[in-house]
């Protein structure tokens, strides 16, 4: 480098300073989201830097200095102009693959709708206080009606006190107010990591707003699954127990209760659905009148039904409650062609939902494994009345049905020689009939799903359970009910080898040659041009 290249670089070192530290103050201010006396001061300095500088390096020119700090102004008012702009008309935007950062559309037309003050009470460590104020303000942007605070309930400990007893991280109180007074609250729970939270918000505030108080009953005297793991269960052993299935539906729809129907004389008139889970004895002949009336009033019943492996089971007073919708589930089991065939260990099937129903639309589109699957039949000659059918899940055209408990006696699960008996087959059917006069109301429930196990602690997944949800949410009469499913943000795995790394540095590194070659070969044809 010869000395006039070096006294030219020496020239720009105090306007790229004063450019560079300007720059950096407004992307600081940015991130701070304000200008504190400290970098107001900083970006000061790098203005008087940048003007000392042009005017230096324009040394025995005022023209040319006045028009140099003319244009530097400009750019320097129109990068404040656009900082203002975005400062106070923000418009976030959310690029991720699948809207991780955006509401549901189902959440957006509610809150649009929303006609009455809701006040969300959020009691969370601090250090989960950022992450669940940035997910707030997703629905205090949406609607004026809705407002929130969040509390740690260990420091924050006389307003927990107001909420309730005992208040742990992650409890959240949904309050409506009308007039200002109270109408109802609602407790959930959302943790800063939950990928079900906008759906448990969503839905507490749909509960708190329309104030309906049902429950979901689970049947518990027939050897159904039960609602908490087994005490005694085994290190190793499976858990088949519906705990999450049921929380989730507590948290999403209505609270869950457990019924035996041994002691109990009638359904409870707060029942919004029954639900009958994976039974190992059939109902006693007192207990299917009482479904049956249940279904006559207009009630919604739900039942998760599996194949009997042992000899000489089989639910003819169950099956007689779902032929009164139209649904029979006789005793087979099904076998995949493309799927292992080991009877003891469990014979899987995959699973799509199938049709336009209320309770597939609103349900992933994904397919899913069902094991030890039972298929259904659609016998709307069996109906007490003109009831309408409709399969939701169905298995690929390259299965079979066989006898459980033959299957058990031979292990062996061999493809019949007809390929007329190899198809695709209903798992989960849907029926809804009308019930003149009904109590309850003017049309009856019912959801059959051949498979309960599905749903257990151990093996439900996200697909399963949003279908299983929606099921509820239909026979509750409450389609409009959200079920939204979770958004995650998938990792991105990047590998970086030798090459690509030298091919990286090498890129920048040209990229900053060729910046700097470029503004010193401008300064130094400007300098000839003179």
């Amino acid at each position: 480098m010869n000395r006039s290249s070096f006294y030219m670089l020496r020239q720009l070192f105090l306007p790229i300073l004063g450019a560079v530290l300007l720059l950096g103050t407004l992307i600081w201010g940015a991130i701070l989201g304000g200008f504190q006396a400290w970098l107001l001061g900083m970006g000061g300095a790098a203005l008087v830097l940048l003007v000392l500088g042009i005017v230096w390096q324009e040394r025995g020119s005022v023209r040319d200095s006045v028009a140099s700090i003319a244009y530097s102004l400009f750019i320097f008012l129109s990068c404040i102009f656009v900082y203002l702009m975005v400062a106070n008309h923000s418009v976030p935007i959310d690029v991720t693959e699948h809207r991780v950062h955006t509401l549901s559309e189902q959440t957006r037309v509610f809150l649009h709708q929303l006609d009455t003050q809701v006040q969300v009470t959020v009691f969370a460590e601090l250090a989960d206080h950022a992450s669940l104020r940035d997910f707030l303000d997703l629905y205090e942007r949406e609607s004026d009606k809705i407002h929130f605070e969040i509390f740690d309930p260990t420091i924050n400990a006389a307003e927990a006190m107001q909420f309730a007893d005992s208040v742990y991280p992650g409890d959240v109180f949904v309050t409506a107010y009308r007039g200002g007074e109270q109408l109802r609250r609602q407790r959930t729970v959302i943790r800063a990591t939950d990928r079900y939270r906008e759906n448990s918000l969503s839905n507490a505030l749909l509960r708190v707003v329309r104030g309906r108080d049902q429950k979901i009953y689970f049947l518990s005297d027939k050897g159904e699954r039960g609602l908490t793991p087994l005490k005694d269960r085994r290190p190793g052993q499976n858990d088949f127990s519906l705990q999450k299935a049921a929380q989730q539906m507590s948290d999403s729809i209505m609270p869950v209760a457990g019924l035996d129907l041994q002691t109990a004389a009638q359904i409870p008139t707060d029942a919004g659905v029954v639900v009958i889970s994976g039974p190992t004895i059939d109902l006693y002949d007192r207990e299917r009148e009482i479904l049956l009336s249940y279904l006559d009033e207009g009630g919604s019943i739900l039942i998760l039904i599996d194949p009997m492996l042992i000899q000489g089971r089989d639910f003819p007073n169950l099956r007689a409650v779902m032929q009164r919708a139209g649904i029979d589930a006789p005793n087979e089991i099904l076998i995949d062609r493309f799927a292992p065939r080991d009877v003891m260990q469990g014979l899987p099937v995959m699973v799509r939902p199938v049709g336009e129903h209320a309770i597939v639309a609103a349900s992933s589109d994904k397919p899913f494994l069902m094991n030890n699957v039972r298929p259904l039949e659609n016998r709307p000659e069996l109906a007490s009345a003109d009831a309408m059918i409709t399969p939701l899940l169905a298995s690929h055209d390259k299965v079979w049905a066989e006898d459980p408990q033959e299957l058990r006696d031979t292990l062996k699960a061999t493809p019949p020689e007809d390929e007329a008996l190899i198809h695709a087959w209903p798992t989960a059917m849907a029926s809804i009939f009308g019930t003149p006069g009904g109590v309850r109301g003017d049309v009856a429930r019912m959801v059959v799903i051949g498979d309960s196990d599905t749903f257990g602690n151990d093996f439900v997944q996200d697909e399963s359970a949003t279908f299983l949800t929606q099921c509820v949410n239909w026979l509750a009469a409450r389609e409009d009910q959200m079920a939204i499913p979770p958004k995650l943000l998938p990792a991105t795995h990047l590998e970086l080898t030798e090459k690509r790394f030298w091919i990286i540095c090498g890129g920048l590194l040209l990229l900053g040659l060729g910046l700097l070659a470029g503004g010193v070969g401008y300064t130094i044809a400007r300098r000839r041009m003179r």
